[in-house]
């Protein structure tokens, strides 16, 4: 998969892109719309996506993510990170615990970039970090 790819298939695993694509399914069964038009449909949410996320004035949100790394890797331009026992804090608000979260994500264009700080029992491959 290449990284073009890859970053619009992130939009569309989302709550809003799967509801879209379940939607544009039906119409296609019932024949109220054909396969060409739906992934023109597809190919515009994820442009309008990707515009509004990167240029809306009001998409300024940090997220704190604190946990346990299990498992980590790159596959064609595509991280996966696995952490447990995980802390999650949007900016202000009170933070929300989880026993697991999976992190998929692609290489960022331009300004778009991620900040991770470990601790300080960070271990290499596949065994358990701190972060």
């Amino acid at each position: 998969m290449e990284a073009a790819n890859c970053k619009k298939l992130l939009f569309r695993f989302g709550t809003l892109g799967a509801t879209l694509i379940d939607t544009l399914d039906d119409l296609i069964e019932v024949d109220r719309l054909p396969p060409q038009l739906s992934m023109k449909v597809l190919d515009a949410f994820d442009r309008i996506i990707k515009e509004t996320l990167s240029t809306h004035p009001k998409v300024k949100a940090k997220v704190t993510i604190e946990g346990k790394l299990d498992m980590y890797r790159l596959i064609d331009d595509m991280w996966t990170f696995q952490l447990k026992d995980v802390k999650m804090k949007l900016g202000d608000s009170e933070a929300v615990k989880a026993d697991k979260l999976k992190i998929s994500a692609c290489n960022g264009e331009g300004s778009s970039r991620v900040k991770v700080e470990e601790g300080k029992k960070a271990k290499r491959g596949r065994q358990e970090r701190e972060v």
